[in-house]
């Protein structure tokens, strides 16, 4: 970029007139030939041998001088000298914008900043070469490829291959149709022309079908820019035709004419590669006379110092209170499949979500209102209650020395220990130091049954509800226990489940139905995975502790009459495709965070690459410069 610089004629050109012009005029006393003495003393320094510091410094300087309007007096200048000056002017300033940003892309060589850099990349360099060779030595051990290997090498086969092609390929495609054209990468693009041959007028057999707008595989090298350039191409060099599929057959008009007024602002842009305008959407005929309506719910703050999380709970709490009102006073009416008004119920309703991270605040709020709900669309089975509590009492069989597996067990639906019970556990006399919670529960329950054998003992100190928990805590872990690892995981599930009763507990529960069900579910996807081989409990527990922790996107089982009866809780990716009477879009107060598409690691075709480090307190993180 530099070196292009400094090789452009017309900058050339400009600068060597602004230091003519310098010497010519100035003795004379105007507006332009003050502003040329202020900059000349730096253009006559600018070169392409100067250390680039000294280069990002000296165009920082040239660009602080702005001489405000159209400087120059006719009087003073020929005429002909100050056209040629103003241009000189436009051209250097909009030439030092541009270039200043890679004028400030230098090492400081005596930075330790910049040898942490260094050094970075070249670990990063060792650990990538030895990952890529690993990766190469698996593949030719099993004799396989890889998605990406599939692409490449299609392409090279079609490329050089073109006599095949022409003889036994491109004969059988008479037209080739490309959905989601927005997601195709470069080579997959390759691939496409390599079937069809060039593109000419006669070309009638490529049809491409895709929305630019939602391009969302950039990760896997899809480029958006390539939509542009096939369209162009399609357009000019095939003179093909160009369809907007801009009727909406699910909306109503005012939904649509909201939606049209804000996108036409918010991508009104379209002259960079990347940039598409906004196409109108329009109503289908048959739904222009369906009433429709949005309403804008206006959340306060939260109160000073509190967090995000304060904030997504007053909205959840606005989202749980219209939802209520939506349904208890049947206010608002939408028409069915068969054209009939009638008042909305919840499983009318579709609330939609950017992310999992606050699907709590939005269940708990419905909970509270009594309103019934159906998380789905690949968000909630591992973080349900439910299998987290089963997790723990698995985690326990597994390690029966694990205290913080028992004691979660303990709190839950299962056992429903409370909390001086649970106090009496852990100090339970006679304990010795050591003991895990497990031995200690033993021991209390021991205590209790000598207790009631004799019942002119000693009264205990917590309620005959606790002890007989307590009791029964013990005995079914115990014997548990002892199927751990000898009957298959899906029998000790089964077993655990039918001797702790949990379904008649669940029964009594609000949302015991689809706790159940995800129960059930978990059976099947654990018996699933029995079916390809030997499947411990080991395995089981392992398995799962990953599934919670990263948060795996497995949806809850599936309830046709819980869905159906339910307001359906979504991420809107989940919801593509879907259709419901009454949408509910949160949290769409949130600022656009650019971190959230920055990566730690940027590589760029022409300048290198950059990535974050953290500064030798271990906090800060910093940009690196491009290598």
């Amino acid at each position: 970029v530099v070196m292009q610089f400094f090789t452009d004629p017309e900058i050339g050109d400009a600068i060597s007139d602004f230091i003519r012009f310098w010497d010519k005029y100035k003795n004379q006393e105007d507006s332009a030939v003050r502003y040329l003495s202020k900059v000349c003393p730096y253009l006559s320094v600018i070169s392409s041998d100067i250390p680039p510091k000294i280069l990002y410094k000296t165009v920082e300087e040239f660009l602080k001088i702005r001489p405000k309007g159209n400087i120059g007096s006719k009087k003073v200048w020929d005429a002909d000298d100050l056209n040629r000056f103003r241009k000189a002017k436009t051209c250097l300033i909009e030439a030092f914008e541009n270039a200043i940003p890679y004028f400030s892309l230098y090492l400081k060589k005596d930075s330790v900043f910049t040898a942490s850099t260094l050094a970075f990349f070249h670990d990063l360099g060792i650990v990538a070469g030895y990952y890529f060779e690993l990766l190469r030595t698996i593949k030719r051990q099993v004799n396989g490829v890889d998605f990406n290997d599939l692409i490449q090498l299609t392409k090279e086969f079609l490329r050089s291959n073109q006599d095949i092609v022409k003889q036994h390929i491109r004969p059988r495609y008479k037209y080739i149709l490309v959905d989601e054209f927005q997601d195709t990468d470069p080579a997959q693009f390759d691939i496409i022309t390599a079937i069809t041959g060039d593109l000419k007028p006669e070309t009638k057999s490529l049809f491409i079908v895709g929305d630019p707008k939602q391009s969302i595989y950039l990760f896997r090298n899809a480029d958006v820019t390539r939509f542009k350039e096939a369209q162009n191409r399609i357009l000019n060099d095939c003179r093909g035709n160009h369809i907007n599929l801009d009727i909406s057959f699910r909306s109503c008009r005012e939904v649509i004419g909201c939606v049209n007024h804000l996108f036409s602002g918010i991508f009104a842009s379209a002259e960079k590669p990347w940039e598409f305008g906004y196409e109108p959407i329009r109503v289908y005929d048959g739904r222009k006379t369906i009433p429709g309506s949005i309403t804008v719910l206006l959340p306060g703050k939260a109160p000073k110092g509190s967090g995000r999380s304060d904030t997504k709970e007053i909205e959840a709490g606005m989202v749980a209170d219209l939802v209520h009102q939506i349904v208890s006073t049947g206010s608002l009416h939408i028409t069915d499949q068969e054209g009939v008004p009638r008042p909305a119920g919840y499983g009318d309703i579709a609330i939609l979500i950017e992310r999992r991270t606050h699907l709590s605040s939005y269940t708990n709020a419905l909970s509270r209102k009594e309103a019934p709900f159906y998380v789905h669309g690949g968000i909630g089975f591992y973080s349900r209650q439910e299998i987290y509590d089963l997790y723990s009492v698995l985690s326990f069989l597994l390690r029966p020395f694990d205290s913080a597996a028992l004691f979660g067990v303990f709190r839950t639906p299962w056992f429903g220990l409370s909390d001086p019970a649970l106090y009496h556990v852990v100090h339970v006399k006679g304990a010795k130091r050591g003991w895990s919670l497990y031995e200690k529960l033993k021991e209390c329950a021991e205590i209790i049954q000598s207790s009631n054998d004799c019942p002119s003992g000693k009264i205990l100190p917590f309620s005959t509800s606790d002890q007989e928990k307590i009791v029964r805590a013990s005995r079914l872990l115990e014997k548990w226990g002892k199927l751990a690892g000898r009957v298959p995981v899906v029998s000790l599930i089964s077993e655990i489940i039918r001797e702790s009763d949990i379904l008649t507990i669940y029964g009594a529960m609000e949302q015991g139905e689809q706790q159940a069900a995800n129960l059930t579910k978990l059976i099947g996807i654990i018996r699933g995975r029995t079916e390809g081989g030997y499947y411990s409990l080991f395995d089981l527990v392992s398995d799962m502790a990953v599934s919670i922790s990263d948060e795996e996107r497995e949806g809850e089982a599936a309830l046709d009459t819980l869905s159906q009866t339910s307001v359906n809780i979504m991420t809107v990716h989940a919801s593509k495709g879907l259709e419901f009477p009454v949408c509910i879009l949160c949290g769409t107060h949130k600022k656009f965070n650019k971190n959230d598409i920055i990566p730690n690691i940027l590589i760029d075709k022409s300048l290198g690459m950059a990535s974050k480090l953290r500064d030798d307190t271990g906090f800060a993180r910093y940009d690196t410069p491009m290598r």
